[in-house]
């Protein structure tokens, strides 16, 4: 491998001002127990997240209803270079 070529850093930048998941639908089912029922069945999620560039904290925001327990919804921010310690 060229030396050279590993030290350059790296090969391209990106940059997404936003980023949005809406309405999707999912059932997590176990056919052995319960082959009729799901399980859970999340519905409505909804995901946003803005400022992605792989190198600052960007906002994050996630909801979704199950239709066994209600709704959910949680915000913050999410770090690319890993958790907060």
């Amino acid at each position: 491998m060229d030396e050279a070529a590993v030290d350059s850093g790296p090969a391209w930048k990106y940059a997404v001002k936003s980023f949005e998941l809406s309405g999707f639908r999912s059932a997590l089912s176990d056919r052995k127990a319960n082959p009729k029922k799901p399980l859970y069945q999340i519905q409505k999620l909804r995901l946003r997240v803005t400022d992605i560039d792989g190198r600052s904290p960007m906002e994050v925001a996630l909801g979704f209803g199950a239709a066994q327990r209600g709704d959910s919804d949680r915000a913050g921010q999410g770090e690319p270079s890993g958790p907060v310690r």
